[in-house]
């Protein structure tokens, strides 16, 4: 299911803590993905790869800035990792 934008209500919780860009290049990655693999794939198999990719790129620039955040984006960051292998 694509996203409309970085302010789109139906943003997984995690993402709307982030900044406005950070929003912004998680829907972007994640919109990319999920319409290049809908052409050859099931809806749950897209959005899977789809939230792999999103969430790889824009929440691993977090993994080493848990000073600025508290450590929380880390530790989600773990959990949305071992989510992404089930």
């Amino acid at each position: 299911m694509p996203y409309s934008g970085p302010n789109d209500g139906k943003l997984p919780d995690y993402i709307k803590e982030l900044g406005s860009d950070d929003r912004a290049q998680w829907v972007e990655i994640f919109n990319d993905t999920y319409d290049t693999c809908i052409e050859d794939g099931t809806e749950e198999e897209c959005e899977t790869e789809a939230f792999k990719k999103a969430n790889g790129v824009v929440l691993s620039s977090f993994a080493f800035e848990t000073n600025s955040i508290g450590g929380k984006i880390w530790k989600l960051s773990l959990c949305v990792t071992n989510l992404a292998w089930i």
